[in-house]
């Protein structure tokens, strides 16, 4: 009897340990990204702030030069937080942007690597479609930035004002349940701060 009771418990274990060995496999297919590293950013702007960005960049013109120019920093605010931009990962261009955010950002620890790629920045089922038309334009003020090896391969981009929206840059998986089933919740809560 105490050896059925002891082949049955080698048994289980061992199917438990295989059916645990399937579920880090299905993990890593099913994640948005295979990062080292993430940052958070978050650009503050006051409601003036985001008025003036909702205003079209008019060229300036330098009479004493005779020269066009552009607003660029203002150009660059308005294409990462109101546009769909940028549509693949430009290193060069998302570290222009990130200077202007540079002294809003937190390093996320490493400790919740393994919750994230398991449980937060997964492909996973929702109860309700999210295509739906936004009734207001996003303003993505909330970003995460992933990297592998130091370098940037995804980028997240969460609306911070009226009802929740993201845009996923970097991977090919179905992002469009991202942030139904409590994710921001999760994350507001390692990172201490509202999202």
């Amino acid at each position: 009897m105490k050896r059925l009771i002891l082949f049955l418990f080698i048994i289980i274990f061992i199917g438990c340990k295989k059916e645990n060995n399937i579920s880090n496999q299905e993990m890593k297919t099913k994640t948005f990204f295979d990062f080292d590293e993430i940052e958070y950013y978050k650009i503050d702007l006051s409601d003036l702030d985001i008025d003036r960005l909702f205003t079209p960049t008019a060229p300036l013109k330098d009479i004493s030069k005779g020269k066009i120019t552009i607003d660029l920093k203002k150009e660059l605010l308005n294409n990462f937080l109101i546009m769909g931009y940028p549509s693949k990962i430009d290193e060069i261009e998302l570290n222009s942007f990130l200077k202007l955010a540079k002294n809003h950002n937190i390093k996320v620890d490493e400790k919740y690597f393994n919750v994230l790629k398991s449980n937060i920045f997964i492909e996973k089922e929702c109860n309700y479609d999210q295509d739906m038309i936004p009734s207001i334009s996003p303003i993505y003020k909330d970003f995460f930035i992933f990297k592998k090896e130091h370098k940037i391969i995804g980028l997240i981009k969460i609306n911070s004002t009226g009802p929740f929206m993201h845009m996923v840059i970097g991977t090919k998986k179905d992002t469009r349940c991202f942030g139904q089933n409590g994710e921001i919740n999760y994350l507001e809560k390692i990172l201490k701060i509202k999202i």
